[in-house]
């Protein structure tokens, strides 16, 4: 009952999920997300069309969603960021689940590399996919880096005096869920 928590991203306008490429970054974020409850996923898996058709039934239920995707600045990782998001949509409009779903690349971006100074090497030159430019992994962001746009963009996106809600609201039902259960626990002694 004291870890007992609510939907903390109720009455937002927009769901917020976020997609990372890598998966020994999912933790980091994780931890960032969690306290605005906000559903972080590795993305590897959303190559398989059953993956996207189980996140097209998670965004399906709520009128407005954001997939925050994270991921390497390369061939493979544009590639399946667009691929993800046209399938999703594309599935859940068939569902006859399409509220507003919108992808945002989040990291890492042209810019960020410049920006931050990141190491580029050229592409692969057995990946034919369209690209442009020299590319960049996502785990060469600094974590402090990391951790400052993924702050920024959940502090820009989430409304704030609602989430605020959420959190009391939570917390008078944590709390009179430990009132009921107290007597309960007074006759196990």
């Amino acid at each position: 009952a004291e870890g007992f928590t609510l939907d903390r991203q109720h009455g937002q306008p927009r769901r917020r999920f976020f997609a990372v490429e890598a998966a020994g970054m999912v933790p980091q974020i994780v931890r960032l997300a969690a306290p605005y409850g906000i559903d972080v996923h590795s993305t590897g898996r959303f190559e398989s069309t059953t993956a996207k058709y189980a996140l097209a039934e998670r965004l399906g239920p709520y009128r407005a969603t954001e997939v925050l995707h994270i991921g390497d600045h390369d061939p493979s990782g544009v590639h399946l960021f667009s691929s993800m998001a046209e399938d999703v949509k594309a599935i859940a409009r068939d569902l006859g689940l399409a509220g507003d779903i919108r992808f945002s690349r989040l990291v890492v971006t042209p810019e960020q590399i410049g920006t931050y100074g990141l190491p580029t090497a050229p592409p692969k030159p057995t990946d034919r996919r369209a690209f442009e430019g020299e590319t960049t992994q996502a785990e060469a962001l600094p974590p402090d880096i990391l951790a400052q746009i993924v702050e920024a963009a959940i502090q820009d996106r989430v409304d704030q005096a609602t989430h605020l809600a959420a959190l009391a609201a939570e917390t008078a039902a944590r709390h009179e869920l430990l009132e009921r259960l107290r007597p309960l626990l007074r006759d196990m002694d």
